[in-house]
């Protein structure tokens, strides 16, 4: 009786966490398809109209190619120094190791502020104000200690034995790195991925600081318009970054082993 009460006890708390954390989600998506002018539920009548706004619109869709390019950038960023991070904690032991470790994780919790005042001087001495690459380069502080822990999981409970046998058939570290430790990592290599993304994709505050009128994200975008002028538009554009998301999370699904993902979540 007590597990009976028990487990239905957990599977509510567990319901009630996700409609906590998808319903303004939804509600966002629903007012998207209202034909007022003004933020409201739709009741008997759904259009498109303010989606084909969106995608009829040269700013909008410049927001949206631009948070593209950031987001992939960010993914070659974070993975690159992602992976020659977590090789070389794994591979070599070093006396420090263990602090260098969480050493190399402190950036994602670092406040984003905190990071794009940083980097706009650096910026302004470099000329590269406005560049994709340095919003890139700060969305993959973010992203790399993410990334850098699911290689690491991965990396550990490879067998070392695999390598050593292409090794002693005559390969090369590089060789035996890209034909048997990258394949046999490619699911954390795209769950890394995925962390990058969504987190470049949705990212404000350092597109904000980093950032021109050229190389504008869509959350940027988003912003004075949420403060002056609010419309279902608004909604529309939260619905395409949603939708990103989802496909992006959909496609990881289906490419990833979902055994794998819960394997990392619990290490």
């Amino acid at each position: 009786m007590k597990r009976s009460v028990g487990k239905i006890t957990f599977h509510l708390f567990g319901l009630l966490l996700i409609t906590y954390f998808t319903l303004p989600m939804v509600v966002a998506v629903l007012m998207s398809f209202g034909p007022s002018r003004f933020l409201r539920l739709p009741t008997n009548k759904w259009t498109l109209k303010w989606y084909v706004e969106f995608f009829s619109t040269t700013k909008w869709m410049d927001g949206l190619w631009n948070s593209l390019i950031v987001s992939s950038l960010t993914i070659v960023f974070a993975l690159i120094v992602g992976m020659a991070t977590a090789l070389a904690f794994t591979k070599y032991k070093y006396k420090w190791g263990a602090g260098l470790y969480t050493l190399s994780l402190t950036p994602v919790f670092t406040p984003a502020v905190i990071i794009a005042m940083s980097l706009l001087t650096v910026a302004y001495r470099t000329g590269m104000h406005g560049h994709y690459t340095i919003i890139a380069v700060a969305h993959s502080l973010w992203a790399f200690p993410l990334v850098i822990m699911v290689l690491k999981v991965s990396l550990d409970g490879l067998d070392k034995s695999l390598e050593e046998a292409a090794r002693g058939m005559g390969a090369t570290p590089i060789q035996a790195f890209f034909t048997v430790t990258l394949p046999l990592i490619m699911p954390s290599v795209l769950v890394g991925a995925l962390f990058a993304f969504i987190i470049s994709i949705n990212e404000f505050i350092m597109a904000l600081f980093l950032g021109t009128v050229d190389t504008e994200t869509l959350p940027r975008i988003i912003y004075p318009v949420l403060r002056y002028r609010l419309t279902p538009l608004v909604a529309a554009a939260s619905g395409v970054l949603m939708l990103l998301t989802v496909i992006v999370l959909l496609v990881a699904a289906r490419l990833v082993n979902l055994g794998k993902l819960v394997q990392y979540q619990r290490s």
